[in-house]
């Protein structure tokens, strides 16, 4: 009998999940209105794509809404802080951005609602203590 570890289906490469862990302090809103489409910028020319799926955790500013507006990408933002997710649906909302561009939910880091090989991009804007105590 032949071992399924044998079959040319696990031989094949898999898909490269660009990561992207900022180590940051969420900013002041004033503080980082301006620098979020700059870092957006940046961290599209980084991940080398413009399309395709990318996971946010943790809510950074107006960093989820300039990655949807710089890219052609689809945005999931999560993060456990429900206010914060409810405010980052109405600035998109105001941004014209619809469900298709910028999607955001409330929900912890320990386990994340994505399958296998399905994420292109996670930016990741949560700081080591700031992950320990929402999770």
């Amino acid at each position: 009998m032949k071992s399924v570890f044998a079959s040319n289906y696990f031989r094949r490469p898999l898909p490269l999940m660009f990561c992207l862990f900022l180590a940051v302090a969420p900013a002041a809103p004033t503080e980082g209105a301006d620098d979020a489409p700059s870092l957006a910028g940046e961290l599209i020319r980084a991940s080398g794509l413009k399309r395709g799926l990318c996971a946010v955790l943790g809510i950074d500013g107006e960093l989820p809404l300039q990655l949807a507006q710089g890219s052609e990408m689809l945005i999931h933002v999560r993060d456990p802080r429900t206010k914060e997710v409810y405010a980052l649906r109405e600035r998109a909302d105001g941004a014209k951005l619809g469900i298709n561009r910028l999607t955001a939910e409330t929900g912890g880091f320990t386990r994340l609602p994505y399958a296998d090989n399905m994420i292109d991009v996670v930016v990741s804007s949560v700081g080591r203590d700031l992950f320990g105590r929402m999770v």
